[in-house]
């Protein structure tokens, strides 16, 4: 477990890495965030090799999270993740990395996952641990709340089409303990599984609104759905504590 002893690097201060980053300060940890978009300790591009080596100057990491995200740009996804996990292999060989992938890295098929799958790979032969992560919800963000009570069209797919959700803190705790599963551990961290046709009629009984009748165009990023049966590697002694409905609800009353 992450203690006083650790220097940790969050790269990406957004909705995951600015709670994972509060998480490690409380457990006595030395944080440092980077980030290009966010407020952070260093603001700058973690594919910036001058911009990491002034971080280590401030902090020199023994234990490196990258929750780094695109934010739904496609065309930079091997900037986003391959360029700076090539350089703090490089730069800080010794240093532990704990790298935030997608569910879609493991079973999707688009190019956005193939890129994935790659930095999974470099990560996890120098002995790091990943995390693929199911879709993210959390006070005041839930894409699939949103797009519902705006009459927005469906998510694609069929009815029979499995969705995965997570909540955020959650994830910082899955995050947490995965630093204590053996070097080169993959873990699927999944809080709840939904069939499309399920999590809208609940969705449309627990605010009231009526779900919509048109459907949206697949996603470019490609399916990130753990096909029914399939085996599921867990993080060891995880389990999740927060629930959509519980969620959902205490969203509409607000």
């Amino acid at each position: 477990m992450i203690s006083a002893a650790h220097n940790v690097w969050v790269l990406g201060n957004g909705f995951l890495g600015s709670r994972l980053a509060e998480a490690c300060r409380r457990l006595g940890a030395r944080v440092l965030c980077i980030d290009a978009t966010t407020p952070a300790e260093v603001h700058g591009d973690a594919a910036d090799e001058t911009v990491l080596r002034a971080a280590a100057c401030q902090v020199a990491p023994t234990l490196i999270f990258c929750c780094l995200s695109t934010r739904g740009q496609m065309e930079r996804y091997e900037h986003t993740y391959l360029h700076p996990l090539r350089l703090l292999q490089r730069m800080f060989p010794t240093a532990e990395i704990v790298f935030c992938s997608s569910l879609s890295a493991g079973w999707g098929s688009s190019p956005s996952a193939d890129i994935l799958r790659q930095a999974e790979q470099l990560v996890l032969q120098r002995g790091g641990r990943v995390a693929r992560l199911a879709a993210l919800y959390g006070p005041g963000r839930c894409e699939l709340l949103r797009r519902h009570l705006a009459g927005e069209p469906c998510l694609f797919g069929e009815d029979t089409r499995l969705l995965h959700y997570l909540h955020v803190e959650d994830a910082v705790q899955a995050l947490l303990l995965l630093c204590s599963a053996p070097p080169g551990t993959c873990a699927e961290v999944v809080g709840e599984t939904f069939t499309k046709g399920n999590i809208y009629a609940c969705l449309a009984a627990w605010t009231g609104v009526p779900v919509a009748r048109e459907n949206a165009s697949p996603s470019r990023r490609g399916g990130a759905a753990l096909p029914e049966g399939a085996a599921c590697c867990p993080v060891p002694g995880w389990k999740p504590r927060h629930f959509f409905r519980a969620f959902v609800q205490q969203e509409v009353q607000q």
